[in-house]
């Protein structure tokens, strides 16, 4: 038995501490113009708190630190760089490429926000984004780490699970390790952003801007107890000798000495052209902003009202009879009309429950594509499209009520098959439809809240849409979708 095993069953027989041993931890690409938070590389623009940050528009074995500190970090081989960024250039990882820090970028941190855009080409078990630490104290970040046996000896030790994302502040011993970790993986060959929050015990993971996990209230292990970080901390490599490297590419790493708000870090996360994303926070106004470069504007028609939404902002659609005017969100064009699949995930706490229409995007009763809230049965998705046969799939029961309570809504489809998502869980799904979104031509009547048939205007708000011409994978779905 080797002490990695050894020391996993330990772990298991006090089943009362939270704590992991660190000893069995194993341990589109083209660049576009930054928007919103997303600050140009090229001008080294200094932001409140920030103590480190990487762009990787770099040469030979230095990447240099512009946030104005000078924590210039070395790579292990100069042949890392790569033009397929982000933003620009990138740092592309594989598998045996690393860039060793410095000390003093931690000095004097406690609350702390970390960021980065990755990119994954495989994804294997414990391989770091970053490892910060000394030696004896360390802080890190994977996409593929450990969830501890739930059963103790004398009942069998069952296999390990790596429950995806995770990340750990480990101050020394195994009553002092501040982790915690999503359940979720992240699709390979995808642009992914990811920060980590903390502050105190407390410690929050945003995927795309969205928070989608957290520990409260757990050991408080600050940063500034990882230095000196030489020769113990690096980007892509762990302090564990056994662990793989990382195996995808990086883009603009930031550090921050302070917690970044919500609204910072969905700023952060611009999806480019990967997705429109309207976050609904305007508070004001007649328009609905797109936080994407394709800048797909939402029109707000009378009698819509701004409200506290699920993150930030939301808008609160009144509800109408069939037949009125109004009151709708509308797009010129439709933000499915480029795809041939598609996600489209929303956040809805409805005040009430009829066959009102979450969007319809369409022109007349031949071409069209729409999530309904309830058919009589259950949650309803339909698509039609000329000389195509009609597409239909619903939920076998109602998984919605009016209960004063947010409820995640998505849809996807991909070679054919369609699924309906409610708060993360995948309610019905169906094949067989050769019908996309390119087949409906360029559509006149998009909106969300109406329906094109005699069905009532929804009653109740809508918060942080997203949609993107990819089916997002099961896990992506599940991250937007924490309660």
């Amino acid at each position: 038995m080797n002490l990695r095993t050894s020391l996993m069953i330990a772990l298991a027989v006090t089943p009362a501490c939270n704590a992991i041993n660190p000893s069995l931890l194993g341990s589109s690409d083209a660049p576009a113009a930054p928007q919103d938070g997303a600050v140009d590389a090229s001008l080294d623009m200094p932001e409140p708190g920030l103590i480190l940050r990487y762009t990787f528009e770099d040469t030979g074995m230095t990447v240099r630190d512009v946030s104005g500190r000078n924590k210039d970090a070395m790579v292990n081989d100069a042949t890392v760089w790569t033009t397929s960024g982000r933003l620009g250039s990138a740092l592309g990882l594989r598998g045996s490429q690393y860039v060793s820090l410095p000390s003093g970028i931690l000095d004097g941190v406690d609350d702390f926000t970390v960021t980065t855009w990755v990119k994954m080409t495989s994804i294997s078990d414990w391989a770091r984004i970053y490892d910060f630490g000394n030696g004896a104290q360390f802080m890190y970040l994977t996409l593929s780490g450990y969830e501890p046996p739930p059963n103790p000896p004398p009942n069998p030790l069952p296999p390990p699970v790596y429950d995806g994302v995770h990340l750990s502040s480990f101050g020394g011993n195994v009553d002092s390790e501040n982790w915690f970790g999503t359940k979720t993986h992240f699709p390979t060959s995808v642009w992914k952003h990811v920060a980590v929050t903390g502050t105190g015990g407390d410690r929050r993971l945003y995927v795309d801007g969205f928070p989608a996990a957290s520990r409260i209230a757990g050991p408080n292990v600050p940063p500034r107890q990882m230095e000196p970080m030489a020769s113990n901390s690096w980007l892509g490599k762990s302090h564990f000798t056994t662990d793989p490297n990382l195996n995808g590419t990086l883009d603009d790493f930031r550090v921050y000495n302070r917690v970044l708000t919500a609204s910072e870090i969905e700023d952060l996360a611009w999806p480019q052209h990967d997705y429109s994303y309207w976050r609904f926070d305007e508070t004001s106004g007649t328009s609905a902003k797109d936080s994407s470069d394709n800048a797909v504007g939402g029109a707000l028609s009378a009698g819509l009202t701004w409200v506290t939404g699920r993150l930030g902002g939301a808008v609160k659609l009144p509800g109408a009879p069939p037949g009125a005017t109004g009151p709708n969100i509308s797009f010129a064009t439709s933000p499915l009309a480029a795809c041939t699949e598609f996600t489209v995930a929303v956040w809805v706490k409805l005040d009430a429950l009829d066959s009102s229409r979450i969007f319809d995007f369409g022109t007349g009763t031949t071409s069209y594509i729409y999530l309904q809230a309830n058919d009589g049965t259950g949650i309803h998705f339909g698509m039609a499209a000329p000389s195509k046969p009609a597409f239909d799939l619903a939920t076998p029961t109602q998984p919605l009520s009016v209960d004063g309570k947010w409820h995640h809504l998505a849809v996807t489809l991909l070679a054919g098959t369609a699924t309906i998502y409610v708060d993360g869980t995948s309610m019905a799904t169906k094949g067989g439809t050769t019908i996309k979104p390119t087949d409906l031509g360029a559509t006149t009547q998009n909106w969300l809240g109406q329906s094109r048939g005699p069905d009532r205007y929804l009653s109740g708000s809508l918060d942080e849409l997203r949609i993107a011409c990819r089916a997002f994978t099961p896990d992506e779905i599940t991250n937007l979708s924490r309660p």
